[in-house]
Parts: structure tokens; C-alpha cells; sequence
């Protein structure tokens, strides 16, 4: 498949056009999110403790969109009540989780 000629190249683009038809369908939306539900309430727990500790009283609801890897054509930059999360970060990086999401809630 990495011999770089026309079929890997065919077979590459076959591969992803498979996962992405995966990665929006119910199923692959279900099992992506059931992945990391469990951390997902914990991290809503932390989170609202560590607001209601410093007296931040949200306005409005946070979205979150996650993302199978890390944006690297882009910049994740933190807006209002909107964040962009790897799927990788709840394993990897959770502890830096609340602080970042945190920041979107002004």
C-alpha cells in the first residue's frame, strides 16, 4: 500500500473515503463519542466545580467538536463558548482539559 504509484495512491483514496463514510455515520459517530463518554462526565464534573470554585456562572451552553487528531492545518484557537478537542486529549492530556475549556467561558 506505501509503494508510492498509482494503485497505493487508488487504495489510499479508497481506505478514506471508507472511514470517512464511517466517521459520519451513525455508527462511527456513536462509537467516537461512546469512547470517551465516560471521561466526558468526569470532565463535565470537573469542569462545573472548578467554575462554581471561582464563581463563574455560565451564560450560555459550551459546544465542544471533537476531532479525530490534532488540527494540524489550522489554529484551535479558543472562542466564546466553542472548543475544538482531540479525541486523543481526553486520554493524553486531560488534566489540561478544564484550564482550556475555562478560557471559553466569558
Amino acid at each position: 500500500m506505501f509503494v508510492i504509484d498509482t494503485d497505493s495512491l487508488k487504495n489510499f483514496n479508497e481506505i478514506y473515503k471508507i472511514f470517512k463514510v464511517w466517521w459520519n455515520s451513525f455508527a462511527g459517530r456513536f462509537s467516537i463519542e461512546r469512547s470517551i463518554d465516560d471521561m466526558g462526565h468526569t470532565l463535565y464534573a470537573d469542569l462545573a466545580k472548578s467554575l462554581v470554585q471561582r464563581g463563574i456562572k455560565p451564560k450560555k451552553d459550551l459546544n465542544i467538536s471533537l476531532i479525530y487528531d490534532e488540527c494540524l492545518l489550522a489554529d484551535a484557537q479558543v472562542s466564546s463558548y466553542f472548543a475544538i478537542l482531540p479525541i486523543r486529549d481526553f486520554f493524553i492530556k486531560y488534566k489540561e482539559l478544564v484550564p482550556k475549556l475555562e478560557v471559553c467561558i466569558y
